[in-house]
């Protein structure tokens, strides 16, 4: 057995065998090993105390060759710990867009096209039908590690009103504005891979897509808080923001914030966080566009019990400031600490995309129900669903490696000398428009 599948086992919480994952406190081996303070199941000696545990797989380690899933992993230079204490760890993956529809497993389970239109990465299954059981059954992922990532991710898709054409130029009114046909353009996120000028992701020589640098939709675990961070247990789901928000009564910056991102680094554009879209100018003749950043916050305290709340948000919370302490915590209500899940999705900033004003002014997402104009900016119902289904021997792995032990896990590394491996990307933008339905109007 690997020193990296050792360590593996070792991390996986509660080795109890077969069976469905236990929340109802510690799952025991009646030992309690070496350097363990707690009897956690662990085989292993070292503490890997949670308050939950995850069965060992029948399979055995992913980090043995032998395991049917080894191959999505791929050796890696992996990150060293950092000696600063006020640095906590984190854990990055890029992912690709998947897919578009009108579905919300979270808010309408069952009910095929009652949603707003959604904008999917990772899981290329995810629709009305999905649950706890069937999102494990997908074929596959879009994000790093492929089938040890089968997690869902999506957010409201972003859309820009189609005008009237006359030529190549715009039909206008009396006041010099295009007229808006009542059709809709979806604005597809930057791709974390390479192209070609077909859309197709360009390939390495072991046949694995080759990714941007610092492009295409990022997520991100991270530790923020100096505590015992657990692992996300098996068939939490949680949504972050609030669709009902409006510029009038925005969100708050702890939860979503918009700003122009300058690919280029230039230093030319307002990066300040704003509660809606800003207005984005596009950069042409550069390597790459600019790009309008949305990046989105998830709470990280859970209350212990309910993977998931009829509202999708009361089970979990953010943290809080304690005075008497000066230390910020999760509160009493929600006592464990579960690493912090954000995205970080950029939409290309072109001339083509901005269309005939020239900047992102009349930009907005399928879940913005109100009237956008100059002084209500789209995007202030960004928010965000999350549905777990990460093979748990890989997420404690990252927790613990990545998180607790303070390093930057960037790329899929997975602190042990591994890290995942590049994944299929999703539809290219015009397999998106061939296979979606024009969007409904917001």
């Amino acid at each position: 057995m690997t020193r990296a599948s050792t360590l593996a086992i070792s991390l996986l919480l509660g080795a109890c065998g077969g069976g469905e994952p236990s929340l109802d406190g510690r799952c025991g081996d009646g030992i309690q090993q070496e350097r363990e303070g707690c009897d956690d199941g662990n085989t292993q000696p070292g503490d890997g105390c949670s308050a939950f545990c995850v069965p060992e797989a029948e399979e055995g380690s992913v980090f043995e060759a032998s395991h049917p899933l080894h191959e999505h992993l791929t050796p890696y230079d992996s990150a060293e710990p950092f000696s600063d204490t006020e640095e906590y760890g984190s854990f990055r993956i890029k992912c690709a867009f998947s897919h578009l529809n009108f579905d919300d497993p979270l808010v309408f389970p069952g009910e095929p096209g009652a949603a707003h239109l959604h904008t999917y990465f990772g899981n290329v299954a995810v629709d009305h039908a999905t649950d706890g059981d069937s999102i494990h059954r997908a074929e596959g992922s879009t994000c790093q590690g492929g089938p040890l990532n089968l997690t869902g991710y999506w957010v409201p898709t972003m859309l820009r009103p189609q005008y009237e054409r006359a030529g190549e130029g715009y039909v206008r009114d009396a006041a010099g504005d295009p007229i808006p046909t009542g059709e809709w353009k979806v604005i597809y996120p930057v791709d974390s891979f390479l192209l070609d000028e077909d859309g197709v992701a360009l390939r390495d020589e072991a046949g694995q897509p080759i990714f941007n640098d610092n492009l295409g939709p990022d997520i991100y675990y991270k530790r923020i808080i100096d505590v015992q961070v657990e692992p996300p247990p098996a068939g939490l789901r949680m949504i972050a923001g609030a669709a009902g928000a409006t510029p009038i009564d925005p969100q708050r910056p702890r939860v979503m914030r918009w700003n122009c991102h300058d690919a280029l680094i230039r230093g030319e554009r307002d990066d300040r966080d704003q509660p809606t879209i800003p207005r984005c100018l596009p950069h042409e003749g550069g390597e790459v566009p600019d790009r309008l950043h949305l990046g989105l916050f998830f709470p990280p305290c859970w209350d212990g019990e309910n993977l998931d709340t009829p509202d999708h948000h009361s089970h979990m919370a953010y943290i809080e400031y304690d005075e008497a302490s000066d230390t910020f915590g999760c509160p009493a209500s929600h006592p464990v600490v579960l690493p912090q899940v954000s995205y970080q999705i950029y939409y290309p900033v072109t001339a083509e995309t901005v269309g005939p004003w020239g900047d992102t002014r009349d930009w907005r997402l399928a879940s913005d129900h109100y009237e956008v104009g100059e002084d209500a900016p789209g995007g202030a119902s960004a928010h965000g669903d999350w549905m777990m289904a990460w093979n748990p021997e890989v997420s404690a792995t990252w927790t613990q490696l990545c998180l607790m032990e303070r390093r930057h896990c960037a790329n899929g590394d997975l602190g042990n000398g591994f890290r995942m491996s590049s994944e299929r990307p999703g539809w290219t933008a015009a397999e998106a428009a061939a296979l979606t339905p024009a969007p409904h109007a917001p």
